[in-house]
């Protein structure tokens, strides 16, 4: 049997045992305080917090596999040390209702050499990859990036005393095609260019790190007319209806999938 179905047992197990473990402490609760048994908010309420707690347990498994099938030159183990628990509190806590275990990685580098930043697209199938083998990236964008240097956005908004693309991990919380909302409400979705790649950022850091992968008012072609975000990942217009793509055919809308900005 390969490693990552071994893992995937693993995974299986894991969570059943956490079910079971914190399902004990409900009824260990109940038969302490009889009157819980009959009142249903109370009784709702715990057993909302063993879903979750439960779908934590899952996911972080999930995410361990899958970070663990890409390489260290693009997922450094310290940078995964300091953002994955905000992740994996924010995630759970937006999908426990209707649980995802996303397949889909995109990771943009901010800073290494060459000096032009790139995102890369990571399309992990468990089903394929069976002996754990490293995967390489999928498909390679050129971005652009805010012009400050920095981990975290101080305020929201276009600022441009706070022009900084924040690092950690996110997720694709929604996406859409401008050109149909530009025409329904005229505003600065045609300053996005084609493609809007919404990105959500966990707990507090939402919403002064919510920034999002878009494209350009005009079709650039020229790197030296690339010019620095207030903060988002502005992308070539082909390059974003490619990715926007991609995603759509991978995840439900393309909702979920995983956007790492390291540095």
């Amino acid at each position: 049997m390969g490693e990552i179905a071994m893992s995937k047992m693993l995974l299986v197990g894991l969570a059943g045992i956490a079910v079971l473990t914190m399902a004990g402490d409900v009824q260990t609760t109940c038969a302490r305080e009889p009157a819980a048994v009959f009142d249903r908010g109370v009784l709702e309420e715990k057993l909302h917090l063993l879903k979750k707690q439960a779908y934590r347990t899952g996911l972080a498994i999930h995410m361990s596999m899958l970070f663990a099938a890409i390489d260290d030159k693009y997922l450094p183990k310290e940078f995964l040390e300091e953002y994955s628990a905000e992740f994996l509190d924010g995630y759970a806590a937006v999908y426990a209702d209707s649980p995802k275990y996303p397949t889909t990685v995109i990771v943009a580098r901010k800073n290494k050499k060459p000096k032009t930043p790139y995102v890369y697209l990571f399309q992990v199938d468990f089903s394929r990859n069976t002996q754990a083998r490293k995967v390489a990236p999928t498909k390679k964008y050129v971005t652009c990036i805010g012009k400050h240097p920095g981990k975290r956005r101080p305020t929201n908004g276009m600022d441009k005393k706070n022009m900084i693309t924040p690092e950690g991990i996110f997720w694709v919380d929604w996406m859409c095609k401008n050109e149909k909302k530009a025409k329904r409400k005229p505003s600065n979705w045609k300053d996005l260019g084609p493609r809007t790649i919404s990105m959500e950022a966990p707990g507090d850091r939402s919403p002064n790190d919510d920034i999002a992968l878009h494209g350009s008012t005009k079709n650039i072609k020229r790197k030296r007319h690339f010019r620095r975000t207030f903060g988002c990942l502005r992308m070539y217009n082909e390059g974003v209806i490619d990715l926007y793509d991609r995603l759509t055919r991978r995840e439900p809308e393309g909702v979920g999938a995983i956007v790492i900005v390291t540095p």
